[in-house]
C-alpha cells in the first residue's frame, strides 16, 4: 500500500533526514587553540611526555579535566591514573601551583599569565581500542586517554604536534592538517574532533583509494606477516562503494582504517576513521571474510551511530558516560549491514552470506535475551 505524502511534509522529512546524517556545523569561536606536543623519547618504557600550552583569557585560575570515558565505548575507565608529574608553569618558567580536587580535575592558579604551560607523563601499556600504547613497534594515542583540556563550553581549537623517535617515521589520523604544512602537525576546530580522531604513530604501510571525491586511507601497523594491504585496501573499496550506493553519498572527505595488527582484538567507530585491533593470526593475505565483516562494521558506524545516532549520544559530557536505550539500532542495524554490505560487494558469495545470517538467527532464537527483547 502506498501512502499520499505532501510534499511540504517530503521536503520537512528530507530536511530532518540529511539534518541527522550530516555533522553539526557550527561558527567556531575566534578563541587560542590549545596546543599539545607530544613526544616519546624511550618508547620501551612505554611512556610519553606532553607538553600543552593552555591560553587563561587572563583568568586568575583555570580548571583542566581529562575524560572519563571515551566515544562509542560507554564504560568508565581510569586514564587520569596513567597521569604522572603533572606540572604548570607560566612562559618564563615560573611554576604555578596546582590542586587536584577530584581524580580527574586539576585547578591552576595562573597569576594572571595570558597563556600557562601545562606538562604531564602518560602512561601507555594499555592494548584496547580505548587505551594508548607507546612501543618500540609503534604508538597509539587516544583522545580520552590522552588530552587534558579545559573545563568549559566554547569551541575551542586543539592542535597536536609531534616529535617523534627515529623508530616512529610517520604519523595517521583523520585530523586536519595544519596550515603550517609542518608534517605530523594536526589541528581540531574542538575537542570533540580532537577526541573523537585517534592518532597512530610508526613505521607504517598505507593505502589510499578514492570513492565519490572522498580519499580513504588503510594504514597499517604491527606484525603484518603475510598481509597484503594492496589486495585489503582492493576489498574495502569495494565495501566503500557499497556503502556509497546504498547511503547515496560519503559525508566526509578524508577517513582512515588504522590497522594494528597485535595481541588482542576489536575495534572502535569514530568521527571519520576507526581504530582497530587484528591479532597475528588474522593476517592473511587481503583480510579473512571475518575481518573484513568486522571492518565493514565499523565502518558502517560512520554513517549510522557517528551521524545517524541517539539523541543521548552528544553533545557529550566527558565526565559523566551517556545512557540509551537504542543501540538495538545503533548495534543492531549495523551489525545486519556491515555483514550484508560484504555480500553486495561481492566479496562474499551469496551462499556464505546466508548460512552466516541463518547462524546468526539461530543464536539470536537460542538466547534468553529474546524473551526481552524483540
Amino acid at each position: 500500500m502506498r501512502l499520499h505524502v505532501p510534499p511540504r511534509t517530503r521536503r520537512l522529512a528530507s530536511f530532518l533526514w540529511l539534518a541527522a546524517l550530516a555533522p553539526t556545523v557550527v561558527t567556531a569561536q575566534r578563541l587560542a587553540p590549545i596546543v599539545y606536543t607530544i613526544s616519546a623519547p624511550a618508547p620501551e618504557t612505554h611512556i610519553a611526555a606532553i607538553e600543552v600550552v593552555v591560553p587563561t583569557e587572563r583568568k586568575p585560575a583555570i580548571d583542566l579535566m581529562m575524560p572519563v570515558w571515551s566515544p562509542g565505548f560507554y564504560r568508565v575507565e581510569d586514564y587520569a591514573g596513567r597521569v604522572q608529574e603533572l606540572s604548570a608553569r607560566t612562559p618564563d618558567g615560573t611554576a604555578l601551583v596546582i590542586e587536584q580536587p577530584q581524580k580527574n580535575r586539576w585547578h591552576i592558579q595562573t597569576g594572571g599569565a595570558p597563556m600557562i604551560v601545562v606538562s604531564y607523563k602518560l602512561l601507555c601499556s594499555g592494548r584496547s581500542v580505548t587505551t594508548d600504547w607507546v612501543g618500540e613497534d609503534f604508538g597509539v594515542f587516544n583522545g580520552s586517554a590522552t588530552f587534558i583540556t579545559l573545563v568549559e563550553q566554547a569551541r575551542r581549537p586543539h592542535e597536536v604536534r609531534f616529535q617523534l623517535p627515529p623508530q616512529w617515521p610517520q604519523t595517521m589520523t583523520s585530523l586536519a592538517a595544519a596550515s603550517d604544512g609542518i608534517a605530523n602537525h594536526y589541528r581540531a576546530d574542538d575537542y570533540d574532533t580532537l577526541n573523537d580522531s585517534p592518532i597512530v604513530a610508526g613505521k607504517l604501510s598505507i593505502h589510499e583509494f578514492t570513492v565519490d571525491g572522498s580519499t580513504h586511507h588503510l594504514a597499517d601497523v604491527g606484525n603484518l606477516g603475510a598481509w597484503d594491504g594492496t589486495l585489503a585496501a582492493q576489498n574495502l573499496e569495494k565495501i566503500v562503494r557499497a556503502n556509497r550506493t546504498l547511503w547515496g553519498f560519503i559525508p566526509f572527505k578524508k577517513y582512515v582504517f588504522l590497522s594494528m595488527f597485535r595481541q588482542g582484538g576489536g575495534g572502535l567507530e569514530h568521527l571519520n576513521s576507526t581504530l582497530l585491533t587484528s591479532s597475528f593470526n588474522a593476517t592473511a593475505p587481503g583480510g579473512t571474510l571475518r575481518w573484513l565483516n568486522f571492518v565493514s562494521h565499523e565502518y558502517f558506524h560512520a554513517f549510522n551511530v557517528k551521524r545517524l545516532r541517539p539523541i543521548e549520544l552528544g553533545p557529550f559530557d566527558y565526565e559523566k558516560p551517556p545512557r540509551t536505550s537504542s543501540l538495538w539500532i545503533s548495534e543492531g542495524f549495523t551489525s545486519y549491514y556491515g555483514e550484508l554490505l560484504v555480500a553486495r560487494a561481492g566479496v562474499e558469495n551469496a551462499q556464505d552470506y546466508l548460512a552466516s545470517m541463518s547462524a546468526h538467527i539461530a543464536n539470536v532464537q537460542n538466547a534468553p535475551g529474546r524473551l526481552v527483547q524483540t
